[in-house]
């Protein structure tokens, strides 16, 4: 595969994501979607833009046909197929993800990369294995930490289920995105996951929106079971909130990061989710107890939390030199004028 994309005439031809898509497909006989392709030059022809005009001119079909056929003289069609699938993961743009209405990753993304690999790959399971690793590594060169994100171990594996499972039903494109993403989360700073490109801010940003509704769905379980003023729904709720901190703390960066992400971002926050309230009695004062409400934007939930405890553990962990000291003395500052306020403890 070295051979190949050291050939002079690949130095058109690497970064896009057009031409490495024809020299696989056609290698290999069919496209991400299974359907048959015959040759370069067949595949580019049937590129069209939106408004249904060709991709490519004749002249540009041509020459990209020449080049591609010339640089895949030394191989065979496996290896074209194979360096052209893991070298798509290098452009920036190719294994782009598909958004559903509600922002949510379907097709495309770490799946379809994973899943291309796998099948140019065919059952050589540790070559397949290798072919992953080195699409990851030029996914990260390009600032798609959503291709590389979770682990390699278990992106290996995840790839492995795939095929077992014929890329379908849990280990669907749409599930295996879902968790390659989730676990993405817990691995990657918010620096990084707010840091890459556009197709990989918005990926992250839909990653986001799951916790919260996640994390919803797992609150009102436990205070459906046991009530909000409960033990249990007090350590349950501590648990959200610290999530809570979490999510608005990659938000942050995402935003600042990326203009693309903006408007989903935008969207995620105006969206209701549920939060804990104090409750008045009938003269008008704070009971001492708690009753939960879903009238709250994602972004006023976020302010109501800041009092919180477990949001000030969290948040800090988002922060860096003076910004974490400053936070942290404000949160000890905001802690002592709540002790002092307490009334003392009665004495046995």
């Amino acid at each position: 595969m070295k051979a190949i994309g050291e050939h002079t005439a690949m130095a058109g031809v690497k970064g896009n994501d057009d031409f490495l898509q024809a020299m696989q497909f056609a290698a290999q006989g069919f496209d991400d979607n299974g359907n048959a392709v015959v040759g370069v030059e067949g595949y580019l022809r049937s590129l069209k833009d939106k408004d249904g005009t060709n991709t490519y001119d004749d002249v540009t079909i041509r020459q990209a046909t020449a080049s591609i056929n010339r640089a895949t003289s030394i191989a065979s069609k496996d290896e074209v197929a194979q360096f052209a699938a893991v070298e798509r993961a290098g452009t920036g743009t190719d294994y782009a993800s598909q958004f559903d209405e509600d922002g949510n990753v379907t097709t495309g993304g770490a799946a379809a990369m994973t899943e291309s690999i796998s099948k140019a790959y065919g059952n050589n399971r540790m070559a397949a294995a290798s072919g992953l690793i080195m699409a990851r590594e030029k996914a990260k060169q390009a600032r798609r930490m959503d291709l590389a994100g979770s682990g390699t171990g278990g992106h290996i594996g995840m790839m492995e289920a795939m095929r077992a499972n014929g890329y379908s039903g849990d280990y669907s494109q749409k599930n295996v995105n879902e968790e390659l993403m989730r676990r993405a989360q817990f691995i990657q700073a918010p620096s990084a996951q707010g840091g890459g490109r556009g197709e990989s801010t918005k990926a992250y940003a839909a990653a986001q929106k799951r916790m919260l509704n996640t994390a919803e769905s797992e609150l009102q379980s436990v205070v459906g079971a046991h009530g909000i003023n409960s033990t249990q729904g007090e350590a349950a709720y501590a648990e959200y909130v610290g999530k809570l901190a979490n999510v608005s703390g990659v938000l942050d960066a995402i935003n600042q990061g990326s203009p693309e992400a903006q408007e989903d971002i935008s969207k995620t926050l105006s969206q209701k989710i549920s939060v804990r309230r104090p409750e008045t009695g009938a003269d008008g004062k704070p009971t001492g107890k708690f009753t939960m409400t879903r009238n709250v934007t994602v972004s006023g939930a976020f302010d109501l939390s800041k009092e919180n405890a477990a949001w000030r553990v969290r948040k800090k962990e988002f922060l860096s030199g003076d910004e974490a000291r400053a936070f942290g003395a404000a949160s000890e500052a905001s802690e002592a004028a709540a002790a002092a306020a307490r009334p003392p403890e009665p004495q046995g």
